[in-house]
């Protein structure tokens, strides 16, 4: 009995982990830019608590609703990057791509049909 199989099973593991690894990156990349123009937004918006002190109602509510996705956007970045550390300890307050911040279910797009469309180099995307 040799180990043949296993050999070719553990090439192929690592080939597909390495072809993972580089999807990661450069999702991970896509995602920083992402939070930085969030973040630049965020800069822009009054706080929540000051929404009250906007004359203009439709103003208001603009920025109210501007409030909102921002804060689906920076969940979003939480659950593909991980959360932010928290301020005391420094240790990160979560884990990216956790199951429970996923809701435990598999992926919309299968990876397979992503790595086909990826174009390596950062210039990539989903067609």
């Amino acid at each position: 009995m040799g180990y043949a199989d296993d050999i070719k099973t553990l090439q192929d593991s690592i080939k597909r982990l390495q072809e993972i690894k580089e999807v990661l990156y450069a999702v991970e990349d896509v995602a920083l830019d992402v939070e930085k123009g969030v973040s630049d937004i965020d800069a822009r918006l009054p706080m929540r608590e000051d929404l009250g002190k906007l004359a203009d109602k439709e103003q208001r509510a603009q920025a109210e609703h501007a409030l909102d996705l921002l804060d689906q956007a920076f969940a979003l970045i939480d659950e593909i990057l991980g959360p932010p550390e928290d301020e005391l300890t420094g240790e990160p307050v979560g884990t990216p791509m956790d199951p429970v911040a996923r809701g435990a279910r598999p992926s919309e797009i299968r990876l397979e049909d992503f790595l086909r469309n990826y174009k390596p180099g950062g210039k990539g995307k989903v067609s």
